[in-house]
């Protein structure tokens, strides 16, 4: 995380899936804390290996408005630590609170070069056939 915080923009999104805290020492699910060390100038959002959570830094819940004031939405869950503060840890449609600020960044889900032009294509052709919505 460090060496692609080091090497990007200032303030561009940092993106990945994949992450599992059942292979992890403990098996506890993550905070926003080691982001936070690895990336502080930049959004981080991390989604779990089977979609249905986000691991996101302080930055990243800054850019997308979410604190303690932030509502559960119907279906999901802001994690919050014993002070009620955002953990980073977003819970199924609480995914969206990210989701949808870092999907209107530039660059922040597509990729450059070749695949980034086949995805963007592939987007585009999905859309101007009526599709609504896409699962990556």
């Amino acid at each position: 995380m460090a060496e692609t915080a080091a090497r990007i923009p200032r303030g561009e999104w940092i993106g990945g899936r994949g992450w599992d805290q059942n292979l992890w020492q403990g098996m506890r699910f993550p905070t926003r804390a080691s982001l936070d060390r690895a990336a502080p100038d930049h959004p981080v959002s991390l989604t779990r290996v089977d979609g249905h959570a986000i691991w996101a830094n302080a930055a990243a819940l800054h850019a997308a408005g979410v604190t303690r004031d932030t509502r559960d939405p119907s279906g999901g869950i802001v994690v919050r630590d014993e002070r009620g503060e955002p953990t980073g840890l977003l819970v199924d449609t609480a995914q969206r609170l990210i989701q949808v600020v870092q999907r209107g960044q530039a660059g922040s889900w597509v990729p450059s070069g070749t695949a980034g032009r086949a995805q963007r294509a592939g987007v585009s052709a999905r859309c101007s056939a009526g599709a609504t919505a896409c699962m990556s």
